[in-house]
């Protein structure tokens, strides 16, 4: 797998996992995780993967 293509996927499992921790709050919203995971898609973030 492609660095790209992990980082994408990185960024989904983000998506993922902010909307069920609002749904499990009942409260809040993904707005925030949002942007920021399509950063992480842009490479705009330092992440470091090994």
């Amino acid at each position: 797998m492609n660095d790209n293509k992990l980082m994408n996927r990185a960024a989904d499992n983000i998506r993922i996992l902010a909307a069920s921790m609002v749904e499990k709050a009942k409260s809040g919203h993904p707005g925030g995780v949002e942007s920021t995971s399509g950063r992480l898609e842009q490479g705009q973030v330092g992440v470091r993967l090994s």
